[in-house]
């Protein structure tokens, strides 16, 4: 692997892991409004702040490339729980999520454009994965969005969730949405990606999404 590829490759993987436990944060922030467990003083406001000055930290000019959409983060109406209709909560920090998503989403992708071409290139792919809601009730949707953030030589992925092909959408992602039924306990959804790489060799993913379905 080339030095430009790994230094990319480590700051995309950074961006990854920043992202992946603010989402872990916020969906048990959300589940905390479902059994009564919300602390006031537990400040989404204030990680959220610590959030975007650690994925600023990682590099100067990716920083100043998307400096206003890190910034409109906190500046939203979702930086703050300003009501305890638990409903309203929920559809903030969901919205919250999406927005953090789409963030990785871009930067990954910036990584990508920023190893270049040629012999000094990195073949690799890390799957984006996210999802509305771990808690739902009869008749609510489920949503999952998946996409692909790659590290050079583009390639159309194949996604399938819970067994139907999924055709791209808005912004590159795959979006599947599932009305829920069935009786209370837990679920699990399987998710697979397919895609050919550099060297035309089959690479397939697969992954699994949990919720459950409350009473």
């Amino acid at each position: 692997m080339s030095e430009r590829a790994k230094v990319w490759y480590s700051r995309a993987e950074k961006i990854s892991s920043l992202s992946s436990l603010f989402f872990d944060y916020v969906e048990k922030r959300k589940l905390s409004f479902l059994d009564n467990s919300y602390k006031e003083n537990d400040s989404l406001y204030n990680r959220l702040n610590s959030f975007e000055r650690e994925i600023e930290n990682i590099d100067t000019m990716m920083t100043k490339e998307f400096k206003t959409f890190i910034d409109s983060l906190s500046t939203g109406q979702d930086s703050k729980i300003k009501s305890k209709e638990i409903s309203a909560n929920i559809s903030l920090l969901t919205n919250l999520q999406n927005r953090i998503a789409i963030l990785e989403n871009m930067m990954v992708a910036y990584c990508n454009n920023n190893v270049g071409s040629g012999s000094d290139s990195y073949y690799l792919r890390i799957p984006l994965i996210n999802q509305n809601l771990n808690h739902l009730k009869i008749n609510e949707e489920l949503e999952v969005n998946v996409g692909i953030g790659y590290l050079s030589y583009p390639s159309t992925p194949s996604i399938h969730i819970n067994g139907d092909s999924i055709t791209v959408g808005k912004a590159g992602m795959y979006n599947y949405k599932l009305k829920i039924s069935g009786k209370a306990g837990k679920y699990s959804v399987p998710i697979k990606i397919e895609y050919y790489d550099y060297n035309s060799k089959k690479v397939t993913i697969t992954k699994t999404i949990e919720y459950e379905i409350d009473n």
